[in-house]
């Protein structure tokens, strides 16, 4: 179990790994930190440039040795890898009051960005 620096502070979670291990295999993935966005005018006037940023963006995770596919991976890559954790997001955002409705995992993504395969894995 990781510690806190400080002793006056303590996990509310008791055996916060063990926990979040369990949670992400209960919920097939881990939550999302931070994606990587980009205007919509961009993807649909040069969707090359999209598919590239895409593509770099991969090869540099691979290039790291960043663990790579899998529901438990933390960087994920494409819509459909992510789809599970999205739609639990939104349903907490809907339950919060945070959105007005739910909404589905596609209408946060154009065609574009919907499109986007890990190289060498066309079929995922």
């Amino acid at each position: 179990m990781t510690s806190c620096l400080t002793p006056q502070l303590k996990h509310l979670i008791p055996n916060t790994e063990t926990a979040a291990q369990k949670w992400a295999e209960r919920h097939h993935g881990v939550p999302i930190n931070h994606m990587v966005v980009v205007r919509q005018e961009l993807s649909r006037s040069r969707p090359d440039v999209i598919k590239d940023i895409f593509r770099q963006l991969y090869e540099s995770k691979r290039a790291a040795g960043l663990p790579d596919g899998g529901e438990l991976d933390p960087y994920r890559f494409g819509v459909e890898a992510c789809r599970p954790i999205l739609e639990i997001i939104i349903d907490f955002c809907h339950e919060q009051k945070l959105i007005p409705h739910r909404m589905s995992v596609d209408e946060l993504f154009d065609d574009t960005s919907r499109m986007l395969k890990i190289p060498g894995l066309e079929n995922q």
